[in-house]
């Protein structure tokens, strides 16, 4: 009999890395989807739900991983002896602002991740709004995994997300408008060139074009 795993919805959380929408490419060359999700270190409750989870998907898969030790002897975090996917950000991210005084958990999908906001959840249809630094609850199941190179682990995967606000873009992109809304007042403009972008009519730039081809 399969496993099910341990579902569990996170509370809000930063999503960091997100293909939700578009898939990019693992390791292997193969489309994935899923998030980083970063959980700040004062969030011990959170925290606490993760930890628990993954002890619970190692008592489910007891079996297939093939270890005597108890749950309470595994560290919720990546260990040689069992891999899981959540990670102290200050340790392992340490050149990551989003990251600092945090932790965070790697997750993925074989297939595009739901997408909902508001309350009741009504389904983002906007590609726009979901993006990397914005914050929401997620639906995530752990599920002990064995590769079969005989590596063995704790996996995360996402299932979908709420999103409840937004947040500063961690992917580099914004308005670019923003960029040059930085006071320099030392740009030598025309005035006559600010007229000519704005009021020059279509109607006579296609008709001067049109004698200058001698058609």
């Amino acid at each position: 009999m399969g496993l099910t795993g341990v579902k569990v919805v996170l509370p809000p959380v930063r999503f960091s890395y997100l293909h939700a929408v578009e898939a990019h490419l693992d390791k292997k060359g193969k489309e994935n989807y899923g998030s980083m999700i970063i959980i700040q270190k004062d969030d011990k409750k959170t925290i606490k739900m993760i930890e628990k989870a993954i002890r619970d998907a190692y008592e489910e898969g007891k079996g297939l991983l093939g270890m005597k030790a108890e749950a309470d002897t595994i560290s919720p975090v990546c260990t040689k002896r069992l891999k899981t996917t959540f990670y102290d950000g200050d340790a392992d991210r340490p050149d990551d602002p989003a990251c600092e005084d945090a932790m965070f958990l790697n997750t993925s999908s074989n297939r595009k991740v739901e997408v909902f906001h508001g309350n009741p959840p009504v389904p983002l249809t906007n590609p726009d709004k979901i993006y990397s630094g914005m914050y929401g609850r997620a639906s995530v199941v752990f599920k002990a995994y064995v590769t079969d190179d005989g590596g063995k682990g704790i996996a995360c995967y996402l299932n979908g997300i709420q999103k409840t606000k937004d947040g500063a873009r961690l992917d580099g992109m914004g308005s670019s408008r923003s960029a040059f809304d930085d006071g320099f007042d030392d740009l030598d403009v025309d005035d006559d060139y600010n007229n000519d972008f704005n009021d020059a009519p279509v109607k006579k730039k296609v008709e001067k074009a049109a004698d200058d081809w001698d058609i």
